[in-house]
């Protein structure tokens, strides 16, 4: 038992020192926190420990890319434990989370426990809107997250200017629109980041509408916010290409 206690860890040790990280209890505190983070405040400390210990298995150096994405398949399965889901007889539920973690670990990401930064509440306009073009039908083309909308559209703003009023929205933290602060808390019942932005976007079309008819068109995420409204005012159309 003391044997096998000490290799793990010396795994942990491992993990730390090829991370680069200060201490085995700063990660300790570390994870706690995360744990508080997510709604896990009442975790134990011996469930805190298995959880550094799994940790410190997928970050592991020199394991294949199938031991690490088994080591992150256990690190996911006991962390659902701890929210009360039990995956132990569905790994492969988990299985395609696991290999994707470990294909980005393979590509040189590296884990992290701090809490993300900022926090705060989300509240105003994140988005960000560019007019181009002067046609007489006005568009309300809404990018993919992660995405500028002006890079995204370029060539289809370039080609249509003299037939489209077209206003470009860049989703938070894009191109030139500011991001939006991670909760105080995180939620995954509560949507107050997609909530924020359908209310812009809300916003912007019930202000654009009023003056013009508008057809709402998005890609991918940007095509999610656009069906949002089927029932928007009078000239108001979603669709996505």
């Amino acid at each position: 038992m003391h044997a096998t206690q000490e290799i793990e860890n010396e795994d942990v040790a491992s993990a730390h020192q090829a991370q680069g990280d200060e201490s085995l209890e700063t990660t300790r505190e570390r994870m706690t926190k995360l744990l508080g983070y997510v709604g896990l405040e009442k975790a134990t400390r011996t469930d805190v420990d298995k959880m550094v210990e799994l940790w410190a298995s997928a970050a592991r150096p020199g394991l294949s890319s199938d031991e690490r994405a088994a080591a992150f398949r256990d690190l996911y399965i006991q962390f659902k434990k701890l929210q009360g889901v039990d995956y132990s007889s569905r790994q492969q539920a988990v299985a395609g989370l696991a290999q994707t973690a470990a294909t980005l670990f393979q590509a040189g990401c590296r884990l992290d426990l701090r809490l993300p930064e900022p926090r705060g509440t989300v509240s105003g306009d994140y988005i960000h809107v560019e007019t181009r073009g002067r046609g007489p039908l006005s568009l309300l083309l809404i990018s993919d997250a992660g995405v500028d909308g002006r890079e995204l559209y370029r060539s289809f703003i370039e080609r249509n200017e003299d037939h489209y009023t077209m206003h470009v929205v860049t989703l938070p933290g894009a191109g030139k629109a500011r991001p939006q602060p991670w909760p105080e808390v995180f939620d995954v019942t509560r949507r107050p980041w997609l909530n924020n932005i359908e209310q812009s976007l809300a916003r912007l079309v019930e202000k654009r509408s009023r003056a013009e008819k508008l057809v709402v068109l998005g890609t991918a995420i940007g095509g999610y916010f656009a069906a949002r409204r089927p029932n928007g005012p009078p000239h108001f159309r979603s669709a996505w290409p």
